[in-house]
């Protein structure tokens, strides 16, 4: 069941006739510039989750009505503060969140030194040492196979955690629920890229060399990007297996960073939780 919010200035009595789950589903504009109608009508206690773009509010006095809240460039914990309404809030702040393309150009900086290492190995043995079409492709299958297996490993990981509803009521409380996803949300779609990749990368192999678009394309990078056609002059698939190794790279180095950090964290927290256990026993043995 859905209740507009025109309704509910039109009638606010029909708060009292709610007797199943019900949503009120507002801009956070409209809900900032009516706070005090909303107050007036739905009573000044709630309880607040919020994540990336959208806040999901509980008031005290109608249990059964669940106001959701949108906002498009997300949430700061800040802007969800008002004056009168004692919310409690949980959840993370936008800025705490990085948008793909600026953690995807972090990651190629903080691994430079690995990525370059498979790049050089992978110009010398196929551009130095012995180069043809064949063993790119048998390489393009190997990683084919690679990538299907750990993004199927993935999908289902993904799929078995967050279906425990404990955990994720714990990653609210502890308002890391929208890193821990755009995490994995991340590693998911690095590792999807780079499928994607070496895929166009078989496949245009099978494009002849007197094919007009192709040929196009290398004048074009021929006449402005000297060196990179020096490496593609004879297959642009070097380029697309390339860029996959690439992905794959920083997607392997990501996920195990990400878990180490977590279990690096949460050694930390029990360490800090056992100081405090300490010291709160040795202070109940003070006379």
């Amino acid at each position: 069941m859905e209740l507009k919010f025109e309704d509910l200035i039109e009638r606010p009595e029909i708060l009292d006739t709610i007797s199943t789950q019900c949503n009120l589903k507002l801009e956070y504009d409209i809900f900032k510039s009516n706070i005090n109608l909303i107050i007036y009508f739905l009573g000044n206690d709630a309880k607040c989750v919020f994540t990336e773009k959208s806040a999901y509010i509980v008031f005290k006095k109608y249990t059964n009505l669940l106001v959701i809240i949108h906002k498009d460039d997300g949430f700061n914990k800040e802007e969800l503060f008002f004056e009168n309404l004692n919310m409690s809030l949980t959840g993370t702040n936008k800025r705490k969140l990085p948008n793909f393309f600026s953690r995807l150009y972090q990651d190629i900086i903080d691994n430079k030194t690995i990525i370059s290492f498979f790049l050089i190995l992978l110009i010398v043995i196929f551009k130095v040492i012995n180069y043809n079409n064949e063993s790119l492709k048998n390489l393009n299958d190997a990683l084919i196979n690679v990538i299907s297996i750990f993004i199927g490993t993935l999908f289902v990981f993904i799929t078995l955690f967050y279906e425990d509803e404990k955990k994720i009521s714990i990653m609210l409380e502890k308002e890391n629920f929208d890193i821990n996803s755009e995490n994995d949300k991340y590693i998911f779609n690095i590792s999807l890229i780079s499928l994607v990749c070496v895929l166009i990368s078989n496949s245009l192999m099978n494009i002849q060399n007197d094919n007009i678009i192709l040929c196009n394309i290398k004048e074009y990078i021929k006449a402005n990007f000297t060196t990179l056609y020096s490496l593609i002059k004879d297959n642009i698939s070097f380029v697309f297996t390339a860029m996959s190794i690439v992905l794959l790279v920083i997607c392997f180095t990501s996920i195990t960073g990400y878990y180490l950090k977590k279990i690096k964290s949460s050694a930390i927290n029990k360490k800090i939780l056992s100081f405090k256990e300490d010291y709160d026993k040795e202070n109940l043995n003070v006379p």
